[in-house]
């Protein structure tokens, strides 16, 4: 695992705005969505031990999924 993309729709935003974040805010990002019946420290815990340290987290806020696609194929590429 290399990429880690975080995407949310909103009808407001530009077309497509992809930002890289920080490991560690990418890590409780990705732990808030998790619907595991663990605590919010234990669900932290377990995503810093199975995400390699090399992986990248990027958000990706859009309000048009083929913009969006051309954001994801960019960072594909650049990585």
């Amino acid at each position: 695992m290399h990429l880690i993309l975080l995407p949310s729709y909103e009808a407001s935003a530009p077309p497509a705005a992809l930002t890289r974040l920080r490991r560690s805010q990418g890590i409780m990002e990705l732990a808030a969505h998790i619907h595991h019946g663990l605590p919010p420290a234990e669900r932290i815990r377990l995503l810093h031990a199975r995400i390699p340290g090399e992986a990248e987290f990027h958000r990706l806020i859009f309000s048009d999924v083929h913009a969006a696609w051309e954001q994801i194929e960019e960072c594909i590429v650049a990585t």
